[in-house]
Formats: C-alpha cells, structure tokens, sequence
C-alpha cells in the first residue's frame, strides 16, 4: 500500500486531482489492460475479483481518501489507477505512466521495511533519548505513526533556542513547545536504506537523557548554564591575552 496524487477521471467525463491510497498492484494480460483501458465503464472480471479490497479498506477509512487498485500489463511500463466504488467497472480512473517502475520501488521499499523491521527483535526504540554536542541538543525518538509504517524523527535544538526556552516558558509544557517548534526535524523512514544506521546509532550510542521529564529538563538546564559558564570563561581568557 501507497500514497499517491492523481487526476481521477470521474465516468469518464471529468477530471478531479485527489489524493489516493493504492491498495494492491495487479498484473493483467496485455489484452485485458487493452481492454481495460479502451472501455473504462464496461464491468471487468478482473475489478470484480479484487473490488472486496477497496470496500474493506474504505469502511476503515477515516481520512479523505480513494482507494484505488493499479493495474500494469505484463508488458509495458504504464498503468491505470482504479476506484471503482462497490461497481466492477472503472468508476474513477487515471492513466499512470511508468507504473512499472513505481512498482519496482515499492517492491524495493516492502523487501527494505522487512528487514528493518527485524531489528526491533533486537533494540527498544521506545524511549525518546536526548544527546548533547557543543552548541547543541539532538532528541532521537521513534514515531510508529508515520506513513511509512514508522521513522525515526531527529530534533536537532541549539544552545541559543534552549536558553531562550529556559528564558521564557513557566513551565515544563511551555518548555517542550519551545523545543518543538525551534527544532531542526529530519525524518527517516522505515523503508529507507538510512533507517538501519540511524537505529543502530540510537540504540548503541551513549546519550545523555532519556524522556521528557522532569529529569531531563533539569539536566538540559544546567548543561546550558555550564555552556554558558563556559563561553563567559572563554571571553574573559581571550580578554585577559589580549
């Protein structure tokens, strides 16, 4: 299952750009993608067979969505995104060039996911984990929620936003609220080649603090004071040489 923008033409009259979940990829004979494509309102035993599909899938759906099945030739790059609604015929429809190779990728990204996903056999990625550098504070955590199945979200904060944090929150959620907002965000997800790196890094290497807590912002508090102790003895040395 993928996420992907089309041009949904509606009984073949009209187009409407929307957003669509393509629930399964179907290889087809040459002559029924021929078929398929040369006579979109006409039932087809091969959208009957799969239409179950799309009807679980949009009972248990919440979101704004079409769910569509693509249909590739065995021959050919090209293919037709379908919704068909409870019908057996291509109630909305786009043609998707080079669905071939959109294919391959996600086979590519399924065999990827799979193998990160042993190791959560090996690691707990539940905590979040606080790592400090020289002028700033880097928060690891796993996100199960992503699109992808799960990534890894990393907020990187430097020393400066964090004082500002310590300067102006009254407490600890006007604190992680600062924190969110000024930190820089990359995401790896988990049918990515990084995701295995980046898992590897958050479970091997020593950190600093782990959760948001109280604990933690302590901790962060006087790593900021110490830093900033820090730079006032560095200005006060190169003052004094000078």
């Amino acid at each position: 299952m993928f996420n992907i923008t089309a041009n949904l033409l509606f009984d073949n009259k009209y187009t409407m750009p929307q957003k669509c979940v393509v629930d399964k990829i179907i290889t087809i004979s040459d002559a029924d993608f021929k078929k398929l494509n040369e006579n979109l309102l006409e039932d087809h035993d091969f959208i009957r067979e799969h239409n179950e599909i799309i009807n679980n899938a949009n009972r248990n759906e919440k979101e704004d969505l079409y769910h569509c099945l693509l249909y590739v030739p065995f021959n050919g790059n090209d293919g037709l995104l379908v919704s068909c609604e409870g019908h057996d015929y291509a109630r909305y429809s786009a043609y998707i060039p080079c669905a071939k190779q959109i294919e391959q990728v996600i086979e590519q990204q399924d065999s990827i996911k799979l193998e990160n996903e042993r190791l959560f056999e090996i690691y707990d990625f539940t905590p979040c984990k606080f790592f400090l550098n020289d002028d700033s504070v880097e928060r690891i955590y796993f996100n199960p929620d992503a699109d992808a199945g799960g990534q890894f979200v990393s907020d990187t904060v430097s020393l400066v936003a964090l004082i500002n944090a310590f300067a102006t929150s009254n407490n600890s959620d006007e604190f992680w609220e600062y924190f969110d907002s000024h930190a820089e965000q990359y995401l790896t997800d988990i049918d990515t080649t990084e995701f295995a790196s980046v898992a590897e890094e958050y479970a091997m290497s020593p950190y600093d603090f782990e959760g948001e807590n109280k604990k933690t912002m302590n901790g962060l508090r006087e790593w900021v004071f110490q830093q900033q102790a820090n730079q006032t003895l560095s200005q006060e040395t190169d003052m004094n040489m000078g």
